[in-house]
């Protein structure tokens, strides 16, 4: 009997019977370890172990989970788990949520202020802050109460000392939302309010001394904008995003003094906001951190709200909350919730442990409401349920989630949606503000149990979905351009997708339509054409006998059937090769040089890059402990071994590698001066900087002291960008984990490198354009839970003395940024995570505009590079993907070429400096260096060079059945 168990017996308790049964069920079953039981159920031990401990009852999905394991009737558990949950949950009064003394998930607005306790002498301190200061800002984790604090904490104290007070979230439109509440007090619409904010962000203190002509004249105004935050996810305009920001601070600092400004802000955007130049400015000593509550502040917020409602709240349930919440940060939005579900359960006037046991308890009370609410729909609607949730939240790569606003015309998905949408915003799941749905706090994500495993259970599929999305609202917003359509391999993912799966909304479903009917329109064209061939075929058979010219087109038609079967067969072998790219790479070469050998057209010659690729690896390194980086020349690698502390630097020719020469230090990724005559690598002490003008001979040249790492060499090789690192040990082995500091050095005397300016915030993606003049970095600190959904920022490093941020381009417009490329004169081109490539416009980098949007990989983009003559462009995925790109306009990026199979692991992609070959490695239990011949007569010869490419008989016979054997080379 595992631990923790025992022998139930019954004792008239529905719970302790539903218990029992449970482990009888696993009796019968033969008793298998829970821990088996697990691998059978898909839940973990420890939940199936409670399931049937008898504290509290499991929801119904593990219930089934449980019974399906052990054999047991699904149905017939699923009636006594709902006639058990209706029994435990006792029939609440009407009104009793309506009226309960805790909100639930939502905050305490203004109105809740008598029931708002727990933080009075916090509410005291913001308030000092206010008097104090023109502008303050409270900065605390999701779900430590920061609305709560600020709506019925401060506004009401500020109110009833005469303050106006005007309190909204900045939201898409920050300016809009502001105007919405000056409008009220000027008399006028909110149209005019907005017009004039976004014609000059000044008219902020103009219209708020406007408001106040009528008041006393010691009266203030105090804006509070709540959720901060939203200026950086929501708002995808940086200039509107800066204008709003000086548009506060000028209206703080006006020399009448009766304009004050709070905010309310997310801790991990704290960064965000100290980038923002005015904004760092006026928050020093300006700012209140809202920690965890005390024992006290929390037997206060549980206690009095109940007091104040004429209810007593038990002293055993007092004391186990406290013991489960104090601590934890983030956790009062569950305890409101457990808290109202508990007063539902009361009994009499009183808050029991038992009601607060039924709900399930400070983690499980959410997850039984949303559960309940779920339970309640029928499957029509519950497909509904699941479309919507998951679209009101936005994943990150390693199963970061966090909730996401949408707007209504997205969740437009077919079924009872608004039905669906007003059970959920009853329940409290959901907020309905407008045209814009969200879900009510992050809380729900990770303890609603259903919708984790949702999250948890496709989450490629639904990076795929949100790039359709995002493709599909590209193409509405541009007149539905035909140009913008999927094609090709994308398009046929993006089919397949939602054949499997379903839930597009109406512009998703004639997106993809749309896409689908144009490519039916080309194989149709394709169809006439080949009926047009076999009706001539007919015709020259049917007059064979009356003309001499009849075997003249006899034999044409034959040569044209022929010609049709043999171009099938060499579109099968492309499609053959790419499920053979990993596990047979030189038979996959073969196919692909076939098909083009029998068809010679531009799909083929595609298809023969990656032929080129699969046969010229050349191993470097065992994957496990080393770091390898490829000179711009594509002559040379440095392979740097963390265990030796060494740097080997290898040549590179043909197919072979041969160790020419070796640098100390190895604990960090290489890195190459542009003009490949300096390297760049890491030892425990900082970086030393090597000459490699002849690699047989390095010579070291400087170093540079510190815990930092080399990133990047400027397009000159005179500057050098480093990052400050920090060592974590785990499993015994140290790594340097980036920091969030950025440095520029001056290298062009590397005897003695010279710190110039520093880069706050940036720890990634380093990528100077190609004067040199701007750098693009990306944060990946930032927001927790969106580890990689960070704007690019843009410097100016043509002063590296005093580097500064110009712009930004958003990742709210295409996901998650995972690689960048400079291209041309002030272009760049982005990959993101969920496969999209876009195009962005720098010509003024203050205001960065995205020219094309395209969903081209299955996955994320791993790496971009641009040829040297800005003409050509090749990303590659983390599926193995890669995809050619050109330039045939100067600001116009088009796809060149569906994606062709090279195998996943590419990493460090580049161009040859004569732009007809691509460099990269790729990483599986070796670290190889690979190389893809862009032009056909180069991959051919490549191909032809590798012994085991060309086909065997029996090889050809299984793939080219019916036509006879060729040599390939």
């Amino acid at each position: 009997m595992p631990r923790g168990e025992s022998p139930l017996e019954p004792d008239g308790s529905a719970l302790t019977d539903f218990a029992l049964d449970l482990r009888r069920l696993r009796t019968r079953a033969g008793t298998p370890s829970y821990r088996q039981l697990a691998r059978w159920a898909l839940y973990s031990p420890t939940t199936l172990s409670d399931a049937a401990g008898g504290k509290k009852l499991p929801s119904l999905a593990v219930t089934t989970a449980f019974v399906r394991a052990c054999g047991g009737d699904e149905a017939e558990w699923a009636r006594r788990w709902r006639e058990l949950s209706t029994e435990l949950a006792e029939t609440p009064t009407p009104g009793d949520g309506d009226t309960a003394p805790y909100p639930g998930l939502a905050p305490y607005e203004a109105d809740d202020a008598a029931w708002f306790h727990g933080r009075h002498s916090l509410v005291g301190e913001v308030v000092a802050k206010v008097a104090e200061r023109r502008f303050t800002a409270v900065f605390g984790a999701s779900g430590a109460g920061k609305s709560s604090l600020l709506r019925a904490g401060l506004v009401p104290r500020l109110a009833a000392a005469g303050a106006r007070i005007a309190l909204f979230t900045p939201g898409a439109d920050p300016f809009g939302e502001c105007a919405a509440h000056l409008a009220r007090w000027l008399g006028t619409t909110a149209g005019v309010v907005r017009a004039e904010l976004v014609a000059d962000p000044g008219n902020l203190h103009r219209l708020v001394r406007q408001a106040l002509v009528a008041g006393p004249p010691d009266r203030q105004v105090v804006l509070v904008v709540d959720q901060f935050e939203e200026l950086f996810t929501l708002c995808g305009d940086q200039p509107t995003r800066s204008a709003f920001v000086a548009a506060l601070v000028r209206a703080s600092r006006a020399d009448d003094g009766r304009c004050r400004v709070v905010l309310g802000v997310r801790a991990d955007f704290r960064g965000r906001c100290l980038r923002e130049g005015e904004l760092a400015a006026v928050l020093t000593g300006g700012q209140v951190d809202i920690g965890p509550m005390t024992v006290e502040q929390l037997r206060c917020a549980i206690v009095e709200p109940a007091k104040l409602a004429g209810c007593v709240v038990e002293g055993a349930l007092v004391a186990a909350l406290v013991a489960e919440v104090h601590g934890r940060i983030g956790v009062l939005p569950l305890l409101s919730h457990a808290l109202r579900e508990t007063w539902v359960r009361r009994k009499g006037n009183t808050l029991t442990l038992a009601g607060f046991q039924r709900t399930g308890g400070i983690d499980g009370a959410l997850a039984k409401s949303a559960e309940a609410v779920y339970s309640a729909l029928d499957e029509p609607r519950r497909a509904v349920a699941k479309d919507l949730l998951l679209r009101m939240v936005a994943s990150g790569d390693e199963g970061e989630d966090t909730r996401r606003r949408v707007d209504r015309a997205e969740l437009d998905a077919g079924g009872d949606v608004d039905a669906v949408l007003g059970e959920l915003a009853a329940a409290r799941l959901v907020v309905l503000s407008g045209d814009r749905a969200e879900i009510t706090h992050e809380a729900l994500i990770d303890a609603w149990p259903r919708l984790r495993d949702w999250l948890d259970e496709d989450r490629d599929g639904r990076r795929a979905h949100r790039s359709l999305t995002v493709a599909a609202t590209l193409w509405r917003h541009h007149q539905r351009d035909p140009d913008l359509l999927l094609r090709g391999s994308p398009l046929a993912q993006a089919a397949e997708w939602a054949r499997t799966r379903g839930g597009l909304n109406r512009v998703e479903r004639e997106f993809l339509d749309a896409g689908m009917s144009a490519d039916r329109s080309e194989r149709s064209r394709r169809r006439r054409d080949a009926r047009v061939v076999r009706a001539l075929a007919a015709l020259v058979v049917v007059f064979a006998v009356f003309a001499a010219l009849t075997a003249i087109y006899a034999t044409n038609t034959q040569r044209a059937a022929t010609r049709q079967h043999t171009i099938a067969l060499a579109d099968d072998a492309i499609e053959t090769a790419a499920r053979l790219t990993d596990s047979d790479p030189e038979l996959a070469a073969g196919l692909l040089l076939a098909a083009y050998r029998l068809n010679p057209s531009e799909q083929t010659t595609n298809a023969l890059v990656s032929a080129s690729g699969l046969v010229s690896g050349t191993g470097l390194a065992e994957a496990t402990g080393s770091l390898v980086t490829t000179a711009g020349n594509g002559r040379l690698a440095a392979v740097s071994r963390r265990a030796a502390d060494v740097t080997i630097l290898v040549g590179l020719s043909g197919d072979s590698a041969t160790p020419v020469g070796s640098i100390p230090g190895g604990q960090a990724e290489p890195v190459f001066s542009a003009d490949s005559r300096m390297v760049a690598t890491g030892d425990r002490d900082g970086i030393r900087l090597s000459g490699i003008g002849d690699p047989a001979r390095p010579v070291e040249l400087g170093t540079i002291p510190g815990r930092q790492r080399a990133v990047r060499f400027s397009p000159d090789s005179g500057l050098l960008v480093t990052v400050d690192v920090t060592p974590v040990t785990r499993g015994g082995e140290t790594r340097w984990v980036p920091g969030r500091l950025g440095r520029l050095w001056d290298v062009r005397d590397p005897r003695e490198p010279r710190q110039l300016g520093a880069l706050t915030g940036a720890n990634s993606l380093f990528e100077f354009s190609g004067d040199g003049r701007l750098l693009v970095t990306l944060d990946l600190e930032g927001a927790a839970g969106t580890p990689y959904d960070q704007d690019l920022e843009i410097w100016d490093v043509s002063a590296p003395e005093s580097p500064r941020v110009v712009g930004r381009v958003d990742s709210e417009a295409v996901g998650s940024i995972s690689a960048v490329a400079f291209a041309g004169y002030r272009g760049l081109v982005v990959g993101d995570l969920t496969g999209g490539v876009t195009f962005w416009n720098l010509a003024d980098p203050a205001a960065p505009r995205m020219v094309v949007l395209n969903a081209a990989h299955q996955g994320g983009v791993n790496a971009v590079a641009v040829s040297p003559d800005q003409r050509a462009v090749v990303t590659v995925g983390s599926t193995g993907d890669l995809v050619q790109w050109t330039f045939p306009k100067p600001q116009e990026l088009r796809r060149k070429s569906d994606a062709v199979r090279v195998g996943s692991g590419v990493t460090g992609l580049r161009f040859a400096p004569d732009g007809r070959s691509v460099h990269a490695l790729k990483h599986t239990s070796l670290i190889s260096a690979i190389r893809w011949n862009l032009e056909a007569d180069q991959a051919v010869a490549v191909a032809c060079a590798a012994p085991s490419v060309s086909l065997t008989p029996a090889e050809w016979n299984t793939y080219f059945p019916e036509l006879s054997y060729r040599n390939l080379c």
